[in-house]
């Protein structure tokens, strides 16, 4: 796998989210574009349905998780950008290497900012409430929470897929 999507989507991608939490429209759409085009142009038009299902799986997913405040909606965006480039089965690997890399991400922010046994709090506090409404509310809540609870997630995506196109190649 070559890289350039990882200079032209990811890279910029996880400089936004690192200085603002959020990831502009325009970079999710143009890695759709550029893993079409990539896509197509080493492979043939039957390739297409491979983008398209590797773009749709995360969204579906992420739109849950966006539901529920767990992930933001750019993160979904990103992951679906990257699906499309990966595929299928790759986006599952990306995924999951970006999972276990926000999470360390998240035991280092907690630890810098000392908020371990309060971020503890807050989900015994949830899982609570899960089980007693026997619904699944928001996990996250700007007003409540502020940025104290967020980590920038397209960073961890970034490096999940990093790891998996090293993997590949």
């Amino acid at each position: 796998m070559d890289y350039i999507f990882v200079f032209l989507v990811l890279l910029p991608a996880s400089l936004f989210d690192l200085s603002r939490y959020r990831i502009p429209n325009a970079i999710p759409v143009a890695g759709l574009f550029i893993s079409l085009f990539r896509r197509l142009e080493l492979q043939d038009l039957n390739s297409v349905w491979s983008w398209l299902a590797g773009m749709i799986i995360p969204l579906i997913l992420f739109f849950f998780l966006f539901r529920w405040r767990m992930f933001g909606a750019s993160d979904g965006k990103l992951m679906a950008a990257v699906g499309s480039y990966v595929g299928v089965p790759g986006v599952f690997f990306v995924l999951f290497y970006s999972l276990i890399i926000g999470a360390f991400f998240s035991v280092i922010k907690m630890v810098f900012t000392h908020s371990f046994f309060e971020r503890r709090q807050r989900l015994m506090a949830y899982v609570n409430e899960t089980i007693i409404t026997k619904s699944i509310p928001h996990y996250y809540d700007r007003k409540r929470d502020g940025e104290a609870g967020v980590i920038p997630f397209g960073v961890a995506i970034g490096f999940g897929t990093l790891l998996y196109m090293i993997g590949e190649s």
